[in-house]
């Protein structure tokens, strides 16, 4: 079959599949396979974790042998557009995905995890794994966060500062000296 995805890279692209197989794998092993058509799913959403945590894809994902798939795609940079225009619902989108493996937008493990995720991949014992991958992602991608949040501190650039709070990186982290975006822009004298 055709490859898709590749366990351990990063994506840059969701797809919805709408018809047609498509065959989940970790390390060479078939976890699962999904088909809307024999499931009852309308166009599911095929490789959202690695999508919007930016967490190396857990699984191999390849099209069925004997037929094809269909997917519709949105690509980071359309997705980015969208958010710079409903940056509130970003936090929302990444909400959801991340309560399925119960890890919160902070990156801090949480006791929840939703019922749905549950069915998805528990059954394979995927969600400690998968979990694992979104906070390495969520460490380094708030890293950098904090880091794009000071230089707007610094620049008193407040709808930079909402951006990435929308986003998702915590208002009250504090930097290397223990400041805080507030802090920072008294200090600058914002």
């Amino acid at each position: 079959g055709e490859l898709l995805v590749r366990e351990g890279d990063v994506s840059f692209q969701l797809l919805f599949l709408t018809v047609g197989t498509i065959h989940f794998s970790h390390k060479g092993v078939l976890i699962k396979s999904l088909d809307p058509a024999k499931q009852s799913l309308q166009s599911p959403c095929v490789g959202e974790v690695g999508f919007f945590t930016a967490a190396e894809q857990p699984f191999t994902m390849m099209v069925d042998e004997a037929g094809y798939a269909h997917c519709l795609v949105l690509s980071l940079q359309n997705y980015m557009q969208l958010t710079r225009i409903y940056p509130e619902q970003h936090e929302t989108v990444l909400n959801n995905v991340l309560s399925v493996y119960g890890v919160d937008i902070t990156g801090k493990e949480t006791e929840t995890v939703k019922r749905k995720g549950k069915q998805r991949e528990a059954d394979q014992g995927q969600i400690p794994r998968i979990r694992a991958l979104i906070l390495k992602a969520l460490r380094n991608a708030n890293m950098s966060s904090l880091s794009t949040l000071i230089d707007a501190a610094v620049m008193g650039n407040s709808v930079e500062i909402m951006r990435v709070v929308h986003m998702g990186t915590d208002i009250d982290t504090v930097n290397y000296d223990g400041q805080t975006v507030l802090h920072i822009m008294a200090k600058c004298g914002f």
